[in-house]
């Protein structure tokens, strides 16, 4: 099955290298589209090597409508006053 047959069965918008967030595992993991097996999409969870199957509407939310505001896997292209924002709350923690 391809991303095309998960689209119109469960009437999404995905497709490879959408960005979208995990809320199944307790904290929100964020990760990328990678293909689909099956009626399950692959995703890559940010910081992993490999994907995962996740089925599409299950604890699954497209971040698409935040795609500008998010980071890309490995922090490329996460804009400038996000980073500097996360050094000033890492700083507060110390």
């Amino acid at each position: 099955m391809t991303l095309a047959y998960i689209n119109s069965t469960y009437r999404t918008t995905y497709k490879r290298g959408d960005r979208v967030q995990y809320t199944g595992g307790g904290q929100p993991c964020l990760g990328t589209v990678t293909s689909a097996r099956g009626p399950y999409l692959r995703v890559r969870l940010d910081g992993e090597k490999h994907p995962k199957n996740f089925h599409p509407t299950w604890c699954l939310e497209q971040a698409h409508e935040l795609q500008h505001h998010l980071p890309a896997p490995g922090g490329v292209g996460a804009p400038e006053e996000d980073s500097a924002r996360g050094t000033e709350l890492a700083a507060d923690k110390i």
